[in-house]
């Protein structure tokens, strides 16, 4: 007998900064910054208790966490850009935004029991990752590869909660400047 799918993607979406709100830019990396670059991503998971239906989470709560998070970006626009990296080595790596850049937001639905999981005790870690996005496939672009570094998933378990998981490049961010993004997407209001 077959198991079910832990986790059914509802819908994936590119969410950018409203037009024309941010100039193409540049943001070079430091030495200290290059020392880690090959560091693993950094990943945050975040629980909420909100029991919704699987239709008030697509009607609501999808539209509302893209648009949030486009006006968010804007303000925090390297978080749709991307890491460049110079094979060749005639310039140093740097994380550069230009329109149309984006942030992978994956909405899905997880059949698991979400009591089980905020639960206060020990449990098996692998029932997590399905709830982590991956950061996105890197391409090669003529003298440069570039690297997605910020994405999110959106996890809804019906008529329980809501967790949120993003994946960071390591390069992105201090915990600082997350902390800081964080704090101005939550505060965002919804029209």
């Amino acid at each position: 007998m077959a198991s079910l799918p832990i986790l059914t993607v509802l819908e994936q979406s590119h969410v950018s900064p409203p037009p024309a709100t941010v100039t193409d830019t540049s943001l070079p990396l430091s030495f200290f910054d290059i020392i880690h670059l090959l560091r693993a991503p950094i990943h945050y998971l975040f629980f909420y208790d909100l029991p919704l239906t699987k239709a008030q989470f697509i009607e609501t709560i999808v539209p509302n966490i893209k648009h949030s998070l486009s006006t968010t970006i804007q303000h925090f626009f390297p978080y749709a850009g991307n890491l460049i990296v110079f094979p060749n080595r005639t310039k140093n790596p740097e994380i550069r935004y230009v329109e149309g850049d984006f942030v992978k937001v994956t909405f899905a639905e997880c059949n698991l029991d979400f009591h089980v999981l905020t639960g206060y005790h020990p449990r098996n870690c692998d029932k997590f990752y399905d709830l982590i996005p991956l950061l996105g496939d890197c391409h090669k672009i003529s003298d440069f590869v570039k690297i997605p570094v910020f994405s999110l998933q959106v996890t809804i378990f019906p008529n329980c909660g809501v967790a949120i998981g993003m994946t960071t490049h390591h390069r992105l961010a201090d915990a600082s400047t997350q902390f800081n993004f964080l704090k101005a997407w939550a505060s965002m209001r919804y029209r």
